[in-house]
């Protein structure tokens, strides 16, 4: 004899689904990105347009931004780590889109973890002007791959980033950096930070302090990681002592125009 079971079964749980644009200079879409949570991917299409339709994790999630995948024919693009907000069973819009520019590459100097390494990035220009570069000073040992430990062998770019407006994401409405820059590849860190000096674009008197900023890619927060003081001859900008975490984005900032005195004050993207 055979006997009939019924299995109640409850219905599909609403669907979480985001979407949003990468765009790159001028506003152009930027297709072939590839976006990460938790496992879950998907590509920007020829519009720069991606969907996540069937999102496993939900509320604050890291969303990670790959720009490594787009054709090199239209230039090499950062990776950027973003902490963003899913609402569960919605259909969430990450507004306004990603913006990725092309990396500047040609100024890459190599790490060799024996020596002292010096990055230095191409020389700012202001209209007729020519300042100083960017550089940070990698002692021995000190960049290592995030989540291995292991020394890091390769080449590491600085790159400017003229129009703020034009970082992944749009900064904090109080925050006005006197210069911002992006150091890749991602996944370079510095457990004992190292120095950075940045052009004194502003022309800020001998000895005036400055704060530095940086993007934490674990919080999505971009916050005051230390400060700098400008040189004796008014060139540059230098970090007192080690600062740089991280491959990041970073930025300088006038405590006077800012009113940013507090070590602990941060800003979060998310």
């Amino acid at each position: 004899d055979s006997e009939a079971v019924t299995v109640t079964v409850p219905p599909p749980g609403p669907v979480t689904r985001l979407s949003g644009q990468v765009i790159t200079t001028g506003g152009a879409p930027l297709a072939g990105v590839r976006l990460e949570i938790d496992g879950d991917e998907t590509f920007s299409d020829a519009n720069g347009d991606y969907q996540f339709s069937n999102l496993a994790t939900t509320g604050t999630v890291r969303l990670l931004i790959d720009g490594s995948t787009v054709d090199p024919a239209l230039g090499t693009f950062a990776v950027v780590p973003e902490v963003i907000a899913v609402v569960p069973g919605a259909d969430n819009l990450l507004d306004p889109p990603i913006v990725l520019l092309p990396l500047d590459v040609d100024s890459a100097d190599p790490v060799n973890p024996n020596l002292t390494s010096v990055i230095t990035s191409a020389r700012f220009v202001n209209g007729l002007e020519l300042h100083e570069p960017v550089t940070l000073t990698i002692p021995p040992g000190r960049a290592v791959i995030e989540g291995t430990g292991q020394p890091f062998v390769g080449d590491i770019h600085i790159s400017r980033i003229v129009d703020p407006k034009d970082g992944p994401r749009p900064l904090p409405p109080d925050i006005v950096l006197s210069a911002y820059i992006a150091i890749q590849p991602f996944g370079v860190v510095y457990p004992n930070p190292v120095p950075i000096s940045f052009p004194n674009l502003e022309d800020f008197p001998p000895g005036s302090r400055m704060d530095f900023f940086a993007l934490d890619h674990d919080t999505g927060v971009f916050e005051k990681i230390g400060e700098g003081l400008v040189s004796a001859d008014g060139k540059t900008v230098d970090s007192i002592g080690g600062i740089v975490k991280s491959n990041s984005w970073h930025g300088i900032v006038d405590r006077k125009s800012t009113r940013l005195n507090s070590s602990h004050l941060v800003i979060s993207y998310a």
